[in-house]
């Protein structure tokens, strides 16, 4: 099922193994929120939110003791930490199996 033919107020797990669960959450017509949770104790250790209109996404939260964290191939800061919150722009991989989260933020342009 394609994330913007969920039905609003409708949850779907998307994924359920030793490392993640992942479930998404139509919350209204617009906003798609997407949580992974530790499976060892179900604490969300990442929200993501999705604006169904354009596909924009950002990062509501993450736990920051779970996750390995780069942001454009470097480890971060706290700084960097709190600029990845609700920053258009940035693409985010992540990867259950290894705990990591690797951003990647728009480069200036020359």
């Amino acid at each position: 099922m394609n994330s913007s033919e969920l039905p609003v107020n409708e949850t779907v797990l998307i994924t359920n193994n030793k490392f993640i669960q992942v479930t998404m959450i139509r919350n209204s017509n617009d906003d798609i929120q997407t949580l992974y949770r530790d499976p060892s104790n179900f604490d969300i250790v990442l929200d993501i939110r999705t604006k169904v209109s354009d596909n924009d996404s950002y990062v509501e939260s993450f736990d920051k003791a779970f996750w390995t964290i780069t942001v454009n191939d470097k480890a971060v800061t706290e700084q960097d930490l709190e600029d990845l919150t609700r920053n258009p722009g940035i693409n985010i991989k992540v990867d259950p199996t290894n705990r990591t989260l690797t951003f990647t933020t728009p480069r200036p342009q020359m």
